[in-house]
């Protein structure tokens, strides 16, 4: 399993995922879940 690392603007370099999108992660309902994962294709481009 990777560890994030977070960019200068709190982006992780590998998931794209935001700080607070990480932390709340195990709280997240599926739903949430995928949108976040929509927006990390979006950020990776």
């Amino acid at each position: 399993m990777g560890h994030c690392q977070l960019d200068d603007n709190n982006q992780c370099r590998g998931c794209f995922r935001l700080m607070s999108e990480i932390t709340g992660w195990l709280n997240t309902s599926e739903t949430e879940k995928k949108q976040i994962v929509s927006l990390c294709h979006a950020r990776k481009e």
